[in-house]
């Protein structure tokens, strides 16, 4: 789940087993922006020690020079 449209989150398994390893890909939309953005991806599992976890996502975006 992510905080705005912009960002979007690839999963190369929508279940992992125990043990095993995942990848995330986040992609977030900078057109049409600029300067110091947050946004953040939420992570909800059925782990019962730590259902949901948060990754949160500093930017500095600088527009492009021509």
């Amino acid at each position: 789940k992510s905080s705005c449209g912009c960002t979007a989150i690839l999963l190369n398994k929508k279940k992992i087993s125990p043990d095993n390893l995942g990848d995330i890909k986040i992609d977030v939309d900078t057109s049409d922006r600029s300067g110091r953005i947050t946004r953040t991806v939420t992570i909800l599992s059925n782990d019962p020690e730590n259902p949901k976890q948060v990754i949160t996502l500093y930017m500095n975006i600088i527009e492009a020079k021509s």
